[in-house]
């Protein structure tokens, strides 16, 4: 009996051997993944991403949130608490950029679907008084608009010009939506609307004179 204890004792010990082999292996493969500089190229921000990229961009990327460096700071003295999820508007308007650039079907709209997910985070995630949750919404009416969503889209230019009444970019995208859609019409009087708002705007004015020609 002794004997079978030991061959037994022995066959477990090689069991647990092995076993922590394995998890040894998995843990020397696996950990540059997750490792703070792997999670940064994760980003899929790179440094040429970032030279075109807003500056605030630069600094949530590659400091973080150290806020004993004067640069992390400034910008979040300036996004206020959202400014721990930056990232992924920085990562959003990598993609935004990116299905601008792309001319291939399939790959512009992986980039769009991609942006997509990231608007959608930024704007879950975000604190009331992000500066730039205007911005959000409507470059993810945008991005909704190029995946050929139009109603989707529409409701986020609404929900910009609910946010920010005086933000003309979003009166003039929900119009160049509502043209495309042919409902001449409704786009005059979300012209209209904004020019209520800001009677010299150029570009509000310009495509006024556009559809009326």
């Amino acid at each position: 009996m002794d004997a079978l204890n030991l061959i037994s004792q022995r066959e477990t010990s090689r069991y647990v051997w092995r076993l922590l082999a394995k998890l040894v292996f998995i843990v020397i493969v696996m950990l540059p993944v997750f490792s703070p500089k792997y999670a940064l190229a994760g980003m899929v921000v790179t440094d040429a991403d970032l030279r075109v990229l807003p500056e605030y961009c630069a600094v949530r990327t590659r400091l973080g949130t150290d806020k004993t460096n004067p640069k992390v700071s400034h910008w979040q003295n300036i996004m206020g608490p959202t400014y721990v999820h930056l990232h992924h508007y920085c990562r959003a308007l990598k993609y935004f950029h990116c299905a601008k650039r792309e001319v291939n079907k399939k790959e512009k709209n992986a980039c769009l679907k991609k942006a997509l997910g990231q608007f959608d985070y930024i704007i879950s995630a975000l604190v009331k008084g992000f500066p730039l949750e205007a911005e959000a919404h409507l470059l993810k009416g945008d991005t909704l608009h190029l995946l050929k969503r139009s109603g989707e889209a529409i409701s986020e230019y609404n929900r910009v010009i609910s946010i920010k009444p005086d933000y003309m970019k979003a009166y003039r995208s929900k119009a160049k939506v509502l043209i495309s859609l042919g409902q001449t019409p409704q786009a005059i009087a979300a012209i209209e609307e904004g020019l209520k708002v800001n009677p010299r705007s150029k570009s509000l004015r310009r495509l006024l004179r556009k559809i009326k020609e």
